[in-house]
């Protein structure tokens, strides 16, 4: 059994958790090919994959979040919110040949 989680905001990007309840085992995001979701995502990857003191980085941040609440999902999550979102800003940024300073 897996639970299924639209966003109202987000047609065009899924969450899938496995099982329903917390905590759970695996979590699965889908997005439609092409949308601004899957470019953030993909620009992400591309963007770790070429900066290796940006990976290292956020290694850091996750694992002082986990040390800080062990077992503790949701604070990992909002936790790492913000950051997250500055990270893909410059990922994206970066595969579009505008990197931030």
């Amino acid at each position: 059994m897996a639970i299924f989680a639209p966003d109202p905001d987000s047609p065009d990007f899924h969450f899938f958790g496995k099982p329903p309840e917390r905590p759970r085992a695996f979590h699965l995001h889908v997005c439609a090919a092409g949308s601004d979701h899957e470019l953030r995502h993909l620009a992400l990857r591309d963007y770790l994959r070429a900066r290796p003191d940006e990976a290292r980085r956020y290694a850091e941040v996750k694992r002082a979040l986990v040390a800080a609440r062990p077992g503790d999902r949701l604070a990992y999550v909002d936790g790492k919110a913000r950051y997250v979102a500055e990270l893909e800003e410059r990922a994206v940024m970066f595969v579009r040949g505008r990197e931030m300073p």
